[in-house]
C-alpha cells in the first residue's frame, strides 16, 4: 500500500475510533519517511486516545527534535518546520493543560512565539486563527491559577487579532471560527472582570456577547453586584430563546434550569419582602 493511501487509511482509522489500526498505519508511514512532520503529531493524538501518555510524549518530543535547527534550514523546509513544531508545543500545552499542571502556559508561550514568526513569514488567515486559539488556552490557564489581569491581556489580543482578520476576504468556514473565537473571548474575558470584580467591565462583555449565553451571564452577575431586579429581567430574556439541543445534560440546558432556579428564588425573596 502507498504511503499517501496509508495515511488515508490512518485517518479514517481515527474517526473510526480505532486508534490501535491507526498508530499501526502512521507507525509504518513514519518509517518510510521519518521527516513526516505531521505523522508524529497525529500518531500522538491516537497513542493519547489509547491511554499511552509516554509514547504521546515521545512523538512530540522526537518532533521538537527534528525541527530544533529551523533557523539553519531552506525557506520551504523551514515554513513547515516552525508549522509543526508550534503544534507540537501546543500539543504538549494542551496535555499537561488537562493534568492541570502549571507547565502549560510555558508550552502555550513557545506555539505563540512560532506562531508570531509563522504569521512574519507567510500571509495564513488558517495560521492566524491557530495563532488565536493559543492565546486563548494561555488565558484559560492563567484563569485556572486566578492570574486574572494577565487572563484578560491575552483575551484582549487574541479578540483583537481575530476582529482584524473577520475584516479581509477569507473563507466562510473560517469566518464561523472566527466568530465562536469572538464570543468566546467575550465570555471568558467577562469571567476574568467578574473575578477581578470590575463589574462594569464584567456588564459590558457579557451585553457584547449577546444571545441566550450573554443575557444568563447578565443576569447571573447581577445576583452578585445588583440590583436584583435586573437579574431577574436577564434571566427571563435568557429564557426567551430558542432551545438549541434537547439533550437536558448540555451546559445551555443546564444553565436553563440554573436560570429558571434562579428566577423562582428571586421571586420569592421579593414576595417575601413585600409581606
Amino acid at each position: 500500500m502507498g504511503l499517501p493511501r496509508l495515511i488515508i487509511q490512518a485517518r479514517q482509522a481515527m474517526l473510526r475510533g480505532n486508534f490501535s489500526e491507526a498508530e499501526n498505519c502512521y507507525t509504518r508511514v513514519l518509517e518510510a519517511t521519518p521527516g513526516f512532520y505531521e505523522g508524529y503529531i497525529e500518531r500522538s493524538w491516537a497513542y493519547r486516545k489509547k491511554g499511552d501518555r509516554r509514547a504521546a510524549m515521545g512523538d512530540l518530543e522526537k518532533l521538537l527534535s527534528l525541527t530544533e535547527d529551523y533557523e539553519d534550514f531552506e525557506f520551504e523546509q523551514k515554513v513547515p518546520a516552525i508549522e509543526f513544531r508550534a503544534l507540537a508545543y501546543l500539543s504538549l500545552g494542551k496535555s499537561f493543560s488537562e493534568e492541570k499542571q502549571d507547565s502549560a502556559i510555558g508550552y502555550f508561550t513557545e506555539a505563540l512565539d512560532l506562531f508570531r514568526l509563522l504569521n512574519r513569514l507567510v500571509d495564513s488567515p488558517e495560521l492566524t486563527q491557530q495563532r488565536i486559539e493559543v492565546y486563548f488556552l494561555r488565558a484559560e490557564e492563567k484563569h485556572r491559577r486566578k492570574q486574572y489581569a494577565d487572563a484578560i491581556d491575552d483575551l484582549t489580543e487574541g479578540m483583537q487579532i481575530a476582529k482584524e482578520l473577520m475584516s479581509k476576504a477569507i473563507p466562510v468556514n473560517l469566518q464561523l471560527k472566527l466568530r465562536r473565537d469572538i464570543r468566546r473571548g467575550y465570555a471568558n474575558r467577562g469571567f476574568c472582570y467578574q473575578q477581578e470584580e470590575d463589574y462594569a467591565s464584567a456588564r459590558k462583555d457579557f451585553f457584547e456577547l449577546g444571545g441566550f449565553d450573554g443575557n444568563y451571564l447578565l443576569g447571573m452577575l447581577h445576583v452578585v453586584c445588583g440590583p436584583r431586579r435586573k437579574a431577574e429581567l436577564y434571566l427571563t430574556e435568557a429564557l426567551k430563546f430558542p432551545i438549541q439541543d434537547k439533550n437536558p445534560n448540555t451546559v445551555e440546558n443546564q444553565q436553563r434550569i440554573s436560570a429558571g432556579q434562579m428566577i423562582l428564588s428571586l421571586r420569592q425573596q421579593k414576595a417575601s419582602k413585600n409581606n
